[in-house]
């Protein structure tokens, strides 16, 4: 065999290798020629048949077959040829300007976790050369983080490496040769995940609040979130760097009693009411929440997230009647003020009523009770007797509770009898006791006892008729005050029925009247009366003539109520008052007319010190030439809807000529709303009023002598009492609002507002619905529309209400606004998943990086509350995948692990 050696890249003609044979026959007979005989596939190799030179046809490709093996037949010229062959192996060799070539010709991937030791050797890599080869690395190699010998090829860690900063290198890896060409290879390098980070709250506490009439499973809306459109719900989160299971976070509330109220998702945090919150109403709840990684070995958390939960009352709507029906037995003889029955359990009015407590539902008696001898009281909603005179054996009432929008009925049954005979008797027939006005202390007022007491029996004593100004001690029967002041002027005396039971015999009673009496003391000044003062007087008036008279009165009884009048500031020397009677008179005749004089009079009562008051009296003189009215001031009133014409006041005047007086209105009517008769003196209306515009006018009003051209004035002041002519306007035609799907009964949605401009009852407001509200309500006194049960966005996005604002006037006048309400879409529905299942194939030869599948979920909630993430939730304990977040893209990531799977 001959054997050759040729250099990739060789050109065209280049002489291989020269195959001889020898024939030891002359002439012909021993002249040879060559040829290829085999071997020679694509024609690559020639072979002078003269000499046996074997040759390149073309240059050699470095892709060509590493060696070839030919057959060469040299052969004689005889008549007889004689042949002989000999095998030709020609092997393909580098030469020094071809590049390196990489064993395996095939880049690979190796894994390594990210907590090895720096200097650990991760691979070894080779290449072939004619020449000595150097490696290193030209790409791909992030922070340094490996090295590679540059003359083995052994690549290893250089930096510590981090899964969470890079989790996958494309390494590349160039030969060079000592002529200086070089080639590439990469090296993938993926880091594992090792579970070296523990869950780390994003907040160091968390607040929320929830309603208490929030049932089990609804959320807990984060912090202030009841009065925003788009609340979120309150969800505690921690991160942790790691991936995979090592960074999937589990949540837990440390407090077992607490899961009695709350509840959390142990994969999300979002936290849920899981009982009634009614016995924690009015407080905040504190849990304490942990977190706890799926790695191997687990992480916790350093310390529980603090989570502090606000549970807001919701005052439920008060119950109007407790029961249906009731009955009571009322003996006689009864006093007004004793009640018959109440509603829930009686008790002793309290001393201290908290507004919160009064509600706005008022009860009355509406049949039954044509006599009216019992009364609803509203306060301590009780019924009382009213009138205890010709009262019928049995009483079938019907009570009614409305609160403006609504009423509800009851029926009472009320038995009257004669009281039980009983041992038991007062030691007195009635009793008689003394407080003083205006007196806080509470003090003793009477000590009552009874006389028939069976042996080792008790006594209860009680007060029929409660007064927040008395109470008495059930067992020792001694009344005392309650600290409450007492006004003689307002009540002078008090009479309390006081009833004694025998404890073991309820049927053992006796009832007595207790009289206390109010002391006077002098804390009442004297108020003068038909302020303020004016009058005329002529200047032919004679001495001692009674110009006018005031008037004081003095609440107080006895002397304290006696008022005595002085003159203390004004013209002495010309006027008088009388000191019992109050009379202004003149000490001597006035000369200058038109002249006004103001005195200043006051009124003493009998008390020491006295009290005392003052009044102006304001006194003008007037000419003996002209006429003169018969007062100096006239007041009228007149209703804003009287028709024009309508007479309002009569001025009349007194002329000393005896000729007649005309009447004219010289000033304070410049809208001419008012017209006089000039005869007469007759004021009237000449349009109509409006009370809004001009609750009052001022008028003045002259009387003239036609003859004499004398003339007097005097004021006339018109009053215009208000008419409910007005309904209530609501502050807009429509009211817009939005609501959370997850909001809970008793969230104040909105306020609608409308006022009325008219006065006294004609403008008191109360709001209701025109139909049914649906899941609303709407308060009758502040327009407060609140939720009355829970909503569904995915059912009714949106609510229509028409409400209706009403006065309280006569006729009732009304107005109607509408009321949109949004319901805004709360994140209350899981995602569902498009497939129920999904199968595909992947290739044991797959790349990293390879697409797998794509995996697709929707979600119920309107407008995408919050954006679908995607991940791999089990069975990839390997870490052979990998799930994009946002996208649901399958991809692979540890290909070299498929063939495990696929064996």
């Amino acid at each position: 065999m001959i054997t050759a050696k040729v250099s990739v890249g060789a050109a065209a003609g280049t002489a291989v290798v020269r195959a001889m044979a020898l024939d030891h026959d002359k002439g012909d007979n021993g002249r040879i020629s060559y040829s290829i005989f085999e071997g020679n596939a694509g024609g690559i190799f020639n072979i002078d048949t003269a000499l046996g030179v074997i040759s390149l046809t073309r240059t050699l490709a470095e892709a060509q077959p590493p060696e070839y093996l030919l057959l060469v037949r040299a052969t004689d010229h005889a008549a007889q040829a004689r042949a002989a062959s000999v095998p030709v192996r020609v092997m393909v060799t580098a030469s020094q300007s071809t590049p390196p070539s990489w064993q395996g010709n095939k880049p690979h991937v190796e894994e390594v976790g990210e907590w090895v030791a720096v200097g650990t050797a991760l691979a070894r890599v080779t290449a072939s050369s004619p020449s000595a080869l150097h490696y290193s690395l030209t790409g791909g190699n992030e922070h340094s983080a490996f090295v590679i010998s540059p003359a083995s090829g052994v690549v290893s860690v250089a930096t510590p490496l981090d899964y969470e900063t890079t989790s996958w290198y494309n390494l590349t890896i160039t030969a060079t040769n000592l002529a200086g060409v070089s080639r590439s290879t990469w090296l993938g390098v993926t880091v594992l995940d090792e579970n070296d980070w523990w869950p780390e709250w994003e907040r160091l506490s968390y607040y929320g609040s929830v309603l208490q009439t929030a049932g089990r499973g609804a959320p807990v809306l984060a912090a202030h979130a009841h009065a925003q459109a788009r609340p979120n719900q309150l969800t505690v989160t921690a991160r942790d760097r790691d991936q995979g299971y090592n960074g999937r976070v589990t949540y837990t509330i440390v407090e077992k009693d607490i899961t009695k109220l709350f509840s959390i998702n142990r994969h999300t945090g979002a936290v849920w009411v899981s009982g009634s919150l009614d016995t924690v109403a009015g407080t905040t709840v504190r849990l304490s929440v942990w977190a706890t990684d799926g790695g191997s070995p687990r992480r916790e958390c350093v310390a529980p997230a603090p989570v502090f939960i606000t549970v807001r009352e919701v005052k439920a709507a008060p119950v109007a009647f407790p029961k249906t029906h009731y009955s009571a037995v009322l003996y006689l003889p009864t006093y007004p003020g004793v009640r018959v029955f109440c509603l829930g359990r009686e008790e002793q009015p309290r001393h201290h009523v908290d507004v919160n407590d009064i509600t706005d539902i008022s009860y009355s008696i509406t049949a039954g009770d044509d006599r009216e001898n019992f009364v609803f009281d509203n306060v301590s909603k009780c019924v009382k007797v009213q009138d205890q005179y010709s009262l019928k054996p049995q009483y079938n009432l019907t009570l009614q509770a409305s609160d403006g929008a609504a009423s509800s009925t009851a029926t009472a049954e009320i038995i009257i009898e004669e009281a039980p005979l009983s041992t038991l008797v007062f030691t007195q027939d009635q009793y008689w006791a003394n407080v003083i006005e205006n007196s806080t202390k509470e003090m003793n007022v009477a000590a009552l006892g009874v006389r028939g007491q069976p042996l080792n029996h008790h006594v209860r004593y009680s007060i029929l008729n409660p007064n927040i100004k008395f109470e008495i001690h059930p067992t020792a029967g001694v009344i005392k005050t309650t600290g409450k002041s007492f006004d003689r002027e307002a009540e002078d005396h008090y009479t309390l029925v006081v009833e004694a039971q025998d404890i073991e015999g309820t049927a053992n009673v006796a009832h007595v009247l207790v009289h206390v009496a109010v002391m006077d003391v002098n804390d009442n000044e004297p108020v003068f009366l038909n302020q303020p003062f004016h009058a005329l007087v002529s200047t032919v008036s004679p001495r001692s003539h009674v110009v006018t008279k005031v008037q004081a009165i003095d609440a107080d009884s006895g002397e304290f109520g006696s008022v005595r009048y002085e003159l203390v500031r004004g013209s002495g020397e010309l006027f008088a008052v009388n000191k019992k009677t109050g009379e202004i008179s003149l000490k001597q005749t006035l000369m200058a007319a038109d002249k006004t004089y103001s005195l200043t009079v006051a009124a003493y009562d009998g008390g020491k010190p006295p009290l005392s008051s003052q009044a102006h009296v304001l006194i003008r003189v007037v000419s003996s030439e002209g006429p003169m009215f018969t007062a100096a001031r006239y007041e009228a009133a007149v209703p804003e809807n009287a028709a024009e014409g309508t007479p309002v006041v009569r001025v009349e005047a007194a002329n000393p000529s005896g000729e007649p007086i005309m009447y004219t209105i010289v000033a304070g009517n410049t809208e001419e709303l008012f017209g006089l008769d000039y005869s007469t003196g007759v004021v009237q209306t000449t349009a109509l009023l409006d009370y809004e515009a001009s609750a009052s006018h001022n008028l003045t009003v002259r009387a003239r002598d036609p003859f004499t051209g004398g003339h007097t004035d005097t004021h006339v002041t018109v009053a215009v009492t208000d008419v409910n002519d007005n309904p209530p306007e609501f502050s807009r035609s429509v009211f817009k609002g939005d609501v959370s799907e997850a909001a809970s009964p008793g969230h104040v949605v909105l306020q609608v507002s409308a006022s009325d401009v008219d006065t006294g009852p004609g403008g008191s407001v109360r709001y209701s619905c025109v139909m049914e509200c649906g899941s609303f309500e709407v308060r009758a006194l502040d327009g407060a529309v609140t939720l009355t049960k829970e909503l569904d966005a995915e059912t009714e996005a949106q609510h229509v209400l028409t409400l209706l604002a009403t006065d309280s006037g006569i006729p009732q006048l009304s107005s109607t606004a509408t009321v949109v309400i949004d319901v805004v879409d709360f994140n209350d529905n899981p995602p569902a998943w498009r497939q129920d299942s999904y199968s595909c194939r992947v290739s044991a030869e797959a790349q990293p990086g390879h697409v797998v599948t794509s995996v697709s979920a929707t979600d119920p909630d309107a407008g995408q509350v919050t954006p679908l993430s995607y991940a791999i939730h089990s069975g990839d304990r390997d870490a052979i995948f990998k799930m994009d977040q946002l996208t649901g893209v399958l991809t692979v990531t540890a290909p070299h692990k498929l063939k495990d799977v696929a064996s």
